[in-house]
């Protein structure tokens, strides 16, 4: 059984649960269904009439690498089928490289170096913290947690749910985060340091949220 867990979280906005940290065009295959719909529709042939079909891919790649990142975020973010990817990116500087002069989409060396970011910070492997939410463990220390997903979950979290994970997802729940913070100081028995930055990160910068999150197979 698989030990990789996705997290994320939630907070309310208007009383509707929303992402903290809402997901955004992955920057370097972002268009990669769309590229293929484009090409089995015909659209490809309208786009560039002049040339020949075995060049369509190679044109359509330069066409969605050269779009300025500023219009991709306005117009794909919430177009179905566009691969996402989960990231802090509502900081300004996170996506400072996005903003450059030329425009361009920052490399994904740029994007995973970025310090601070939720899902480096929660997902990086770690048994312990697993340990704490899968209840196959054998350990007397586990976080109680709701199971399944919460009935008024946000549309794009369970977009995410649907389209990528429901069939190998497992030990799906979700938590209040204040609930988990008060849960695990009194687990601080077999405390690591990695563990601990978690709940750290989380008391800084999502209390009042809730957690969803499930492990894939």
């Amino acid at each position: 059984m698989g030990t990789d867990w996705h997290p994320y979280i939630e907070h309310l906005v208007d009383g509707t649960w929303e992402p903290k940290w809402k997901p955004i065009p992955h920057p370097d295959w972002w268009y990669e269904d769309l590229l293929e719909q484009k090409i089995e529709t015909d659209a490809a042939r309208i786009m560039f009439p002049k040339a020949q079909p075995e060049t369509y891919g190679k044109l359509l790649t330069q066409y969605y690498d050269n779009l300025p990142w500023p219009e991709v975020l306005s117009e794909f973010t919430d177009r179905p089928g566009i691969k996402m990817l989960w990231r802090e990116h509502s900081r300004p500087e996170y996506w400072r490289a996005a903003n450059s002069k030329s425009g361009r989409t920052p490399g994904m060396s740029t994007v995973m170096t970025r310090k601070g970011n939720f899902r480096e910070t929660l997902k990086s492997r770690n048994y312990r913290w697993f340990n704490l939410f899968l209840n196959s463990y054998r350990s007397n220390e586990v976080i109680q947690t709701h199971t399944d997903l919460p009935s008024d979950l946000s549309l794009a979290v369970r977009r995410e749910f649907d389209e990528n994970w429901e069939a190998d997802a497992h030990n799906i729940g979700w938590i209040m985060v204040d609930g988990l913070i008060q849960q695990y100081s009194e687990l601080n028995k077999s405390a690591t340091v990695e563990t601990s930055a978690k709940i750290n990160w989380l008391r800084k910068n999502a209390k009042g949220c809730r957690l969803i999150f499930w492990f894939d197979n």
